[in-house]
């Protein structure tokens, strides 16, 4: 695993007050029951959504165990590394990339404690999607960006350089929130405020993307949606699905470059 670099001056979808926040909750990333508890109890379905995208749009691994291996992937807003770790296990040649300092810092711990700091096939940063572009990195086969597009400042700015960075027929997964009265109600008022699923002020309601205007700017950056699914958590039976119809809180969309 080789160590994380610290960020460029310009950021333009960095925004600071966002990552102050996940910057002063660093230390507690893999900590289960922590304020990213949620996050670990919905990585299976995250891993269980990429590995049939990958499987359906790109061709069959040929090592069932190592089902990444030869993908090229970057993970944009990393935090701690819990599905960069896990996508690396997988075979990916993976880049976990972060704006937080703490949060790639943690990231960079737990690799060492479990034994995958001397991964080749692993690797930190701190920065942002621009910052790379600036450097002239990639193409990648596949990025992933779940949880993050929420959380950036310029829309804009962020998918034009995801756009740039993914090769001609390369994926990108993206995992957001939609912008309905049922988000507002179910992903802030009650996640942040009445169970206290999540830490209160994670989210700006303004700030979510309904899925008719993500494809529209994806196809401005030239992706083509190839797959749109809501998913679903049930805060009395601790239980994750995904529901093809039912998107006007949390979904997924897969998109292809070129």
């Amino acid at each position: 695993m080789r160590q994380a670099r610290r960020p460029s001056p310009f950021s333009a979808s960095v925004d600071p007050e966002d990552i102050a926040r996940f910057e002063a909750e660093s230390r507690a990333w893999w900590d289960t029951e922590g304020p990213f508890r949620l996050l670990h109890a919905m990585n299976p379905l995250r891993l269980a959504y990429i590995r049939h995208q990958i499987g359906a749009i790109m061709p069959p691994p040929s090592t069932p165990s190592q089902p990444y291996a030869g993908l090229t992937w970057l993970d944009v807003g990393c935090g701690g590394g819990l599905l960069t770790e896990a996508l690396a296990r997988e075979g990916a040649a993976i880049t976990g990339l972060d704006a937080s300092e703490g949060a790639v810092r943690a990231a960079e711990a737990h690799a060492r404690a479990t034994g995958l700091a001397n991964a080749l096939n692993l690797q930190y940063r701190v920065g942002s999607a621009e910052d790379l572009l600036h450097e002239d990195k990639g193409p990648f086969d596949v990025i992933t960006a779940l949880e993050v597009l929420e959380h950036v400042a310029d829309r804009g700015a962020f998918l034009a350089a995801l756009g740039r960075l993914v090769r001609p027929g390369g994926l990108l997964i993206i995992a957001t929130l939609n912008r309905t009265p049922q988000s507002l109600i179910k992903a802030v008022w009650t996640a942040e405020y009445a169970l206290r699923l999540v830490p209160p002020g994670t989210h700006t309601w303004r700030s979510f993307v309904r899925p008719s205007e993500l494809v529209r700017a994806l196809e401005t950056e030239g992706f083509t949606a190839r797959h749109l699914t809501g998913w679903t958590y049930s805060p009395w039976t601790g239980a994750f699905a995904l529901t093809p119809r039912k998107t006007d809180v949390n979904y997924f969309l897969t998109a292809q470059k070129g």
